[in-house]
């Protein structure tokens, strides 16, 4: 997997939820979205500033959350936060373990 430079995870905004390109509109609106807008042209009318990759990049992540694998995210090395029990950000990683694995690594 290519590195998912246009989703952005801040602290401060929106929760720490995975954002497009530091906007305020979540990866999780997004597929909200395409459930009612299937049509990528008729989702990017409706978000203006949306492009083909932001919803691309957002299905990808939604993919990729499902495995147990890494995930490489465009942050910058110094960022470091806890998503959640089960997800861990570290530099420029995401780390996801199902419930019950046990760990992290």
């Amino acid at each position: 997997m290519h590195k998912l430079d246009r989703i952005t995870i801040n602290p401060e905004m929106m929760n720490g939820q995975p954002c497009i390109r530091d906007t305020r509109l979540t990866v999780k609106r997004v597929l909200e979205a395409l459930a009612v807008y299937p049509d990528w042209d008729e989702l990017m009318e409706e978000y203006p500033g949306l492009e083909r990759d932001d919803i691309r990049q957002a299905l990808e992540l939604a993919a990729h959350s499902l495995d147990d694998e890494v995930i490489r995210l465009g942050l910058r090395e110094s960022q470091s936060i806890t998503r959640s029990r089960n997800t861990v950000l570290d530099g420029t990683t995401l780390k996801r373990c199902w419930m019950g694995c046990g760990s992290y690594s």
